[in-house]
């Protein structure tokens, strides 16, 4: 069976490097990029299950990030994280991004 991939989008190398640990230590494939502009290069070549982006980024910020997929692909999730880090799984965020539930990462 193919695991579920998650591309991660952080440019916080060490927490996109414990991200990526502690979702393959879950059965999940993971796809980690530095930027939001990376980010969609990637999507362009392949598409993920999921995208669990940072919110504040140099360059595009993870709102933005949101936006442009969701104009690609509105139904491809996309969990956010923000700097407090810690991940939220209640409600919808406006235009359908996923909030995230009070666990630290």
């Amino acid at each position: 069976m193919k695991k579920p991939c998650i591309l991660v989008v952080d440019d916080d190398a060490a927490l996109r490097e414990l991200i990526t640990l502690r979702l393959e230590a879950n059965g999940f494939r993971v796809e980690a990029v530095d930027s939001g502009e990376t980010a969609l290069a990637q999507l362009a070549r392949t598409r993920p299950d999921a995208v669990l982006t940072d919110m504040q980024m140099a360059g595009m910020d993870g709102m933005a990030l949101f936006r442009a997929i969701h104009t690609r692909d509105p139904a491809l999730p996309v969990i956010r994280a923000d700097r407090a880090r810690t991940i939220r799984t209640r409600g919808r965020h406006p235009a359908g991004a996923v909030r995230l539930s009070d666990q630290t990462v």
